[in-house]
């Protein structure tokens, strides 16, 4: 799902949009969600916003968790920034592979409404603890209320970035050990495997080895890139035309074993068929060997989608 700061698990639809005030912390989880509902919709992560909203939720425990840290100073909270990030995501009318990577990538000020102050090396659940956007590194995985470290901080332009963790500053990219400005359109850049290490919405051409323009629907691309030339997220370099082509949609064909015809996102491939179909949502009956449920998971006592308790604060 899009990430913001790891508030959400997963993504997708059309969220409530429309300027005011500053969002007061009391109202940012719903309206967060939906904003990032908006996005999920436009790229395919769900089929519309009501879905969306029923079968998505945040991490368990983090808004009770930093609803307690705001409360004691330990987490700094921006409504003015919340507002300003969440109507940027909402004026969105199209979903490009950058955009979807991140609500930082919609607007830096997104980045900005949690300022953690929790020096690297001291105790955190969540990365909106950490001091300089540092992260939250726990020892198990998924688990939201196993206590982390917070392990790295913001890195600044022409420092060191070679460490686990390390988070460049807005505007670069770790390169060579250091962090550095991203390229520009026709710049050096470090494909093959550095697709993203251009300024967006640029990438990173293999075989030039320089920064290019995305390509919009139906025009040339490369399969080996794995579709990051294509403008759109919701396009697939097609292997057999090597042109970006609109992923299928529910009741077009596929193939379940290979991606030369793939399904939107909130669709999956039924082999028997060969013919995109509906993923099952949240209260839908769901396969425990094979999970593909929108939201939640797939509850293997009940075989049903499940969505996982989130109220609590960790403690």
């Amino acid at each position: 799902m899009v990430a913001f700061g790891g508030l959400m698990t997963a993504a997708a639809g059309c969220g409530s949009s429309g300027s005011g005030g500053p969002i007061p912390f009391s109202q940012f989880e719903p309206t967060s969600v939906a904003a990032a509902c908006h996005l999920e919709v436009l790229c395919g992560r769900y089929p519309d916003q009501a879905t969306c909203l029923s079968s998505e939720q945040t991490r368990p425990h983090l808004y009770d968790t930093l609803g307690v840290d705001i409360a004691s100073g330990k987490v700094i909270y921006d409504g003015s920034a919340a507002r300003t990030c969440l109507d940027a995501v909402n004026a969105l009318s199209i979903c490009n592979r950058s955009t979807y990577s991140s609500f930082s990538a919609v607007d830096p000020t997104c980045s900005a409404i949690f300022t953690g102050t929790v020096a690297p090396g001291g105790a955190c659940f969540f990365s909106e603890e950490c001091a300089g956007q540092g992260t939250c590194a726990s020892p198990c995985y998924g688990d939201a209320c196993c206590a982390g470290t917070c392990a790295s901080t913001t890195v600044a332009l022409g420092d060191a970035c070679s460490f686990v963790g390390a988070v460049c500053v807005s505007g670069t990219s770790c390169s060579g050990g250091t962090c550095q400005v991203l390229p520009g359109e026709g710049a050096p850049c470090g494909a093959p495997n550095y697709p993203n290490d251009c300024v967006s919405p640029l990438y990173c051409d293999s075989t030039t080895s320089t920064c290019k323009a995305p390509v919009a629907t139906g025009g040339p691309c490369r399969t080996e890139l794995g579709s990051y030339d294509c403008a759109s997220a919701l396009d697939l370099c097609d292997p057999t035309t090597a042109t970006c082509k609109p992923l299928g949609p529910v009741g077009g064909p596929c193939h379940g074993n290979s991606s030369t015809i793939g399904c939107v996102p909130y669709a999956t491939c039924d082999q028997t068929t060969d013919t995109c179909v509906d993923r099952p949502a949240v209260g839908a009956a769901c396969d425990p060997n094979t999970p593909d449920c929108l939201g939640g998971t797939c509850d293997p006592t009940t075989n049903i989608c499940t969505l996982t308790p989130t109220a609590g604060a960790c403690s």
